[in-house]
């Protein structure tokens, strides 16, 4: 096979990790005046969409409708969240697991600022008032990820591909990319899903037709990420525009583009995530998740496992540059 990143497929667009969000419900909860802005777009724009911002918006919608003393399934939260934990806004925070230099890779996931990053959401998605797992609600009467379409929360953590199981809602829906960590961060990060970081064609070619070989291979592969580009990516980004707000499709778009051109891989992140290549690659993705569901152990479990991390990243990267040879 040959693997690699690509424009082919939608998937860069689609699976970029980010979040949805309910401008209805922003408006009634007097989200915006609480921020002293006119909207979500302006400040993602003026680049003053962080992540205090988000955590701070989050904390101003926690709705007990039916006065029952809990905040359950009838009510509404700030966030609904897919994995519970809110690992993906650490990336779009500048986190990175370890950083690849001509020697080596560094392990760098763990700082005081990360530390601080994870407790920051910590305290925010384990708070069950501000905060609904989407699996919650797998056997409720409504579908999870319809959650933020009929009102019930102001955020969700997403991905574009996610529009179409919002479903029609009477509520005015929008996109955003993850938040900075703070205006000193020059650019917004968005996470792509390790599951579609790579698109693969078989390597074995018709070798009866005399232009087989690589070489044809590759003009087509190029032919086709061209025409997927510059054809097939504004026809995605018009319907899904439409299925998140038809009428408001300009502005989702815009962050649409934002969010492609500000994709993020975490080569570490996601062969540790899928264990493609085992190695000790996974305690490295499984340490740095740890320090959003357990953020006071995170620096004990860091430097219980910083050995077999390190030695991991050396042995991936060694076994990476014999195969130059």
């Amino acid at each position: 096979l040959y693997i690699f990143t690509n424009d082919i497929t939608m998937n860069e667009q689609a699976w970029a990790n980010c979040v949805f969000f309910n401008d209805t419900v922003a408006k009634k909860y007097g989200v915006y005046e609480e921020l002293g802005v006119d909207n979500f777009y302006d400040m993602v724009n003026d680049g003053n969409w962080t992540l205090d911002a988000f955590l701070t918006a989050i904390q101003l919608v926690s709705d007990d409708v039916n006065d029952s003393g809990v905040i359950d399934t009838d009510e509404v939260w700030g966030i609904t969240d897919i994995s519970g934990t809110g690992e993906v806004y650490g990336f779009g925070a500048g986190v990175t697991l370890a950083t690849a230099e001509h020697t080596g890779y560094s392990l760098n996931y763990y700082t005081d600022t990360s530390a601080g990053i994870a407790k920051d959401i910590y305290e925010i998605m384990s708070n069950s008032s501000y905060t609904k797992n989407i699996t919650d609600f797998q056997y409720d009467t409504f579908a999870s990820y319809a959650a933020i379409g009929s009102g019930h929360s102001l955020f969700m953590t997403g991905a574009p591909f996610l529009a179409e199981m919002i479903g029609d809602s009477d509520n005015s829906l929008g996109i955003l990319p993850l938040p900075k960590y703070d205006n000193n961060q020059n650019e917004y990060i968005c996470s792509v899903d390790c599951l579609a970081s790579v698109f693969a064609v078989p390597a074995k070619s018709n070798m009866s037709v005399s232009t087989a070989g690589p070489e044809r291979t590759g003009v087509i592969l190029e032919s086709m990420a061209y025409i997927s580009s510059y054809q097939l990516l504004p026809k995605y980004r018009e319907v899904t525009a439409a299925l998140i707000n038809d009428e408001d499709t300009e502005n989702i778009i815009d962050m649409l583009k934002l969010m492609k051109s500000s994709a993020h891989y975490d080569l570490i992140y996601m062969l540790g995530s899928m264990d493609i290549w085992g190695g000790g690659l996974g305690t490295i993705t499984s340490s740095y998740s740890a320090m959003f569901t357990s953020p006071n152990a995170a620096g004990s479990t860091y430097r219980r496992n910083t050995l077999k991390m390190e030695t991991a990243l050396d042995e991936f990267f060694n076994s990476v540059m014999s195969l130059e040879g």
